[in-house]
């Protein structure tokens, strides 16, 4: 009877179930979508931590962009502290020159009032003496 069932295309498989394939066939295709649920579950898995390595990529770009904006801040006030500085010493350094020169005119000056001063005080002894 196997035989005959065997040439319409119908199988007997061991718990005596009547199939239209092969037993063999039959459980090479149960084992073939027992494999695939398995692959669908880890794939399901993988593409879990493919989205959350992808959400921290981008936390972390948002991190180095903050932190690249505060390096770029942190240098311009550099910048602009060291050019501060330099243009405070290129004012200190103008006030010395002008001091200096301030300096040389106010001993010139003392220089000519103490001549005026000796001439002065000859004049007054010689009219002293002359009196």
């Amino acid at each position: 009877m196997a035989e005959e069932l065997k040439k319409n295309g119908l199988y007997v498989d061991e718990n005596h179930i009547l199939r239209v394939l092969e037993p063999a066939i039959f459980k090479e295709t149960q084992d073939l979508k027992e494999e695939n649920e398995i692959f669908q579950e880890k794939l399901q898995v993988f593409r879990s931590a493919g989205s959350a390595i992808a959400k921290n990529l981008v936390l972390l770009g948002e991190v180095v962009e903050r932190q690249k904006l505060l390096a770029i801040n942190t240098q311009n006030l550099a910048n602009s502290s060291a050019k501060q500085k330099e243009i405070e010493q290129q004012q200190i350094q103008t006030k010395i020159v002008e001091m200096s020169l301030e300096l040389d005119r106010l001993k010139i000056e003392l220089k000519y009032l103490q001549k005026c001063e000796s001439e002065l005080q000859e004049i007054f002894d010689n009219f002293r003496q002359n009196q």
